[in-house]
C-alpha cells in the first residue's frame, strides 16, 4: 500500500488497490494533448479589389482561446500594406478583417504559431494553413491617345466626316482592357471638339484623358 505521484500537479493515487490505479491511469489517458490546428483560412475575396477591407473566415481543429489580436496573425505583404485588423467570433470559427488596406500587390493572412493562442487544455497552437493571396488593385488602367498628332486633331472645315481613330489602355493588373469613347465632332461647325476615352479594371478603378479635335475656321476658303 501507499501513495504515488504519477501526475506532478494533479495529486496522488492510493495504491491500496487495483481499481484505484486503472482509475488514475484512465484519467490520466483522457487527458487532451493535441495540438489545435489552424484549418481553413478563406479570404472573402482573392481580387484583384481595390477595396480598403477584406475578411477572411479562420476555422480551428478544435475551440481556442486567445485568438484576439493582431499579433495573433502573421499578415505578409507584397506591394501592400494595411493599418488595422478586427477579430470576431470563436472558439472554433472566427472571422478577421484586415482594414485600411493600400497599394498594388497582394497579401496573405495565417494565424500566428508564435501568439498565445492555445486550446482549454494549455496546448499551443501546432500549425497554420496561410490564406490564398488577395490581389489589391488601387491604379487606374494608363490610357494612350492613338494618333494623337495635329494630322488627326486639326480638321479642315467641311472635310469628311471625322473618324476617331481611338485609344488603347493598358493596367498593371489585368493588362489590355477596352477603352470606350464619348463625344462628336461636326466638322461643318468650326470649333474645338472633346472626345473622351474611359477604360476601367477589374477592380473597378477607372482612368480617362481627352483628345482635343479643332475644326479649322476655313470653311469658306
Amino acid at each position: 500500500s501507499g501513495v504515488a505521484d504519477l501526475d506532478p500537479g494533479v495529486g496522488v493515487s492510493e495504491l491500496t488497490a487495483m481499481g484505484s490505479i486503472d482509475a488514475f491511469l484512465l484519467r490520466l489517458a483522457a487527458q487532451d494533448v493535441t495540438a489545435p490546428e489552424a484549418t481553413e483560412i478563406t479570404p472573402s475575396t482573392t481580387g484583384p479589389t481595390a477595396k480598403d477591407a477584406v475578411s477572411f473566415e479562420v476555422q480551428f481543429s478544435e475551440a481556442v482561446t486567445q485568438f484576439d489580436d493582431a499579433s495573433d496573425l502573421v499578415i505578409t505583404h507584397s506591394g501592400t500594406a494595411h493599418i488595422g485588423v478586427e477579430i470576431s467570433g470563436g472558439p472554433m470559427g472566427f472571422t478577421v478583417v484586415v482594414s485600411g488596406i493600400s497599394g498594388d500587390g497582394s497579401f496573405t493572412l495565417a494565424a500566428n504559431l508564435a501568439s498565445d493562442i492555445e486550446d482549454g487544455a494549455g496546448n499551443a497552437l501546432a500549425s497554420s494553413v496561410t490564406s490564398a493571396p488577395v490581389t489589391i488593385d488601387n491604379t487606374a488602367p494608363f490610357i494612350t491617345i492613338t494618333n494623337n498628332t495635329d494630322a488627326f486633331n486639326l480638321i479642315d472645315c467641311n472635310a469628311a466626316a471625322y473618324i476617331d481613330p481611338g485609344a488603347t489602355a493598358m493596367d498593371g493588373t489585368d493588362g489590355v482592357v477596352g477603352v470606350t469613347a464619348s463625344g462628336s465632332v461636326d466638322t461643318s461647325v468650326p470649333a474645338s471638339y472633346s472626345i473622351t476615352y474611359t477604360a476601367t479594371d477589374v477592380a473597378g478603378n477607372e482612368g480617362s484623358t481627352t483628345r482635343i479635335v479643332t475644326v479649322l475656321d476655313n470653311c469658306g476658303a
